[in-house]
């Protein structure tokens, strides 16, 4: 018999950082959207803890797995981030799903807005800058 353990869910590595392995663009050179979210002491939780959050996460967003691209779990910086295809409503509807999961979960990265994130990457950050500066002077007058 042998005394193999089963194969993990996490696997535990060091790897790369994060933007030199999360997709920015698919084929067709169309950006993916991303979010990350905060899970408050995962870096506490012991393997078996870490598992069951990966467990938690994978029954959660199991429904949208055509639409999800990359995702990476740090349980140093309790980070969760999720590239997505930009399909309008997704960020959302996948934060709901994770938060009913994982109710102690935060997004503190993310746009909710995809037609507002589509048109913010297509300006350079000076047409940016402008863009705000015609709106408040707007509201001002």
């Amino acid at each position: 018999m042998s005394s193999k353990k089963p194969p993990s869910a996490t696997p535990f590595v060091s790897v790369s950082p994060l933007w030199t392995r999360a997709p920015l663009r698919d084929e067709q050179g169309n950006s993916y959207f991303d979010f990350m979210m905060l899970i408050p002491r995962l870096k506490q939780q012991n393997a078996a803890g870490i598992e069951l959050t990966v467990h938690k996460i994978r029954t959660s967003l199991a429904r949208f797995e055509n639409q999800v691209v990359y995702i990476d779990l740090n349980p140093r910086l309790n980070l969760l981030w999720i590239s997505i295809k930009p399909v309008p409503e997704l960020t959302r509807l996948m934060v709901n799903a994770i938060r009913e999961a994982i109710p102690e979960a935060r997004v503190v990265a993310g746009d909710f807005n995809p037609e507002t994130a589509r048109s913010r990457q297509r300006l350079p950050l000076l047409g940016r800058v402008t863009r705000k500066l015609v709106r408040k002077l707007g509201r001002s007058g």
